[in-house]
């Protein structure tokens, strides 16, 4: 589905730069505008824009290929070259745009750098702070002197004021705002049962346990590591501890976020999965593998993963995959997947809802934002 906008609403997010937005407003709608290169040179740059080197290559390579003349799109696959060391790349794309246009700043400034460096280890030191950011394109917003010397008074009334409200906030302490739905692990009147005696269960548990464990759920929600929270749900799920705890915890899971890949957070190895699959039922993982028995149905895509192969080195596991969404996938192709575990007594599936190619012509880094679920 298109969402209200489009490239426009897009080009505004990045205008104002908010790149992490524009990120996660293209991600699901490659497919509406995979034809367009300005679509994938938003995507790129504002990977670059918010330090994601390797989720920019892809996008980046992808707009050339439909606008070879781009200078955005050119500036910033050198300064990927650059970061990995590929000078002569790099001095490509430089000389390319300065035959364009002979008054490019950020190409004479990459010529500039390269003439001076006496080993390409040396751009390294481009990346410790913001120093890259003069090999890219300005986004200064541009002000009439009038309107500018009144934004500086603005800007100085405005920090006076964050200062003082900061210190005021300071003073108060305030606790950060809960998340909602955390107030599922807050029982009016405790249950009188808080652990059972009958039955078999993976976990026995005591009373202190079963009270800690739900207490750690509140505490990792509210903090948004959704992960860890359900982790410590299905610790709860699958032991003796009461059912008034175990129904707290199921509604709080239709409570918890969807993560992509710019806000992934405690992500969990297939080793620990494979180890105790119910554990790790409904959580989130981010593995990188390739695509194989690849169905490309109507309504859905399924594969085979093979988890960790993505360089033909370790297969660590093979698991079946659905993608409620469209996505350009191929037989064999490496890519990283973030996807929800199904599990009980095995990993039984993955249902995805982010996955991107990875590039391997550049070692395995992963290249590409394909497509999200929406």
């Amino acid at each position: 589905m298109k969402k209200k906008g489009g490239l426009e609403r897009a080009r505004k997010l990045y205008n104002s730069r908010d790149y992490g937005e524009v990120i996660r407003f293209l991600e699901p709608q490659v497919f509406l505008y995979r034809e367009r290169p300005e679509f994938y040179r938003l995507l790129g740059m504002s990977c670059l824009y918010d330090g994601d080197f390797s989720g920019a290559s892809s996008y980046l390579q992808r707009s050339q290929q439909l606008d070879d003349d781009d200078t955005e799109t050119r500036l910033g696959l050198a300064l990927i070259h650059v970061r990995r060391r590929e000078t002569q790349k790099a001095l490509n794309h430089w000389l390319y745009i300065l035959e364009r246009d002979p008054g490019n700043r950020q190409a004479k400034r990459g010529l500039d750098l390269v003439r001076a460096a006496d080993d390409p280890s040396e751009f390294m030191q481009l990346f410790e702070d913001d120093s890259y950011l003069q090999l890219l394109p300005a986004r200064r917003l541009k002000l009439p002197k009038a309107a500018m010397r009144v934004s500086v008074v603005t800007v100085i009334v405005l920090l006076l004021i964050g200062l003082s409200l900061q210190m005021v906030e300071r003073l108060r302490s305030p606790d950060p705002p809960d998340r909602e739905g955390v107030e599922l692990v807050r029982f009016d009147t405790p249950p009188a049962n808080i652990v059972e005696y009958d039955g078999e269960y993976r976990y026995i548990l005591g009373t202190d346990e079963v009270r800690r464990s739900f207490s750690m759920v509140g505490e990792y929600f509210n903090e948004r590591r959704d992960n860890l929270a359900i982790i410590e749900i299905n610790r709860l799920l699958n032991s003796n501890a009461s059912q008034a705890y175990k129904e707290r915890a199921r509604m709080l899971m239709s409570y918890m976020s969807r993560p992509s890949f710019t806000d992934f957070r405690d992500n969990i190895e297939y080793r620990q999965v494979e180890q105790e699959p119910w554990l790790y039922n409904n959580t989130h993982v981010r593995w990188k593998g390739r695509v194989t028995n690849l169905n490309i149905g109507t309504e859905s895509i399924t594969f085979d993963f093979l988890v960790g192969y993505h360089d033909e080195r370790v297969l660590e596991g093979i698991v079946p995959v659905t993608l409620p969404f469209a996505a350009a996938l191929e037989g064999a192709m490496p890519i990283e997947l973030i996807a929800k575990l199904q599990t009980n007594d095995t990993i039984e599936r993955l249902v995805g809802v982010s996955v991107r190619r990875i590039a391997p012509e550049f070692g395995g880094d992963s290249a590409n934002r394909s497509n999200s679920g929406n």
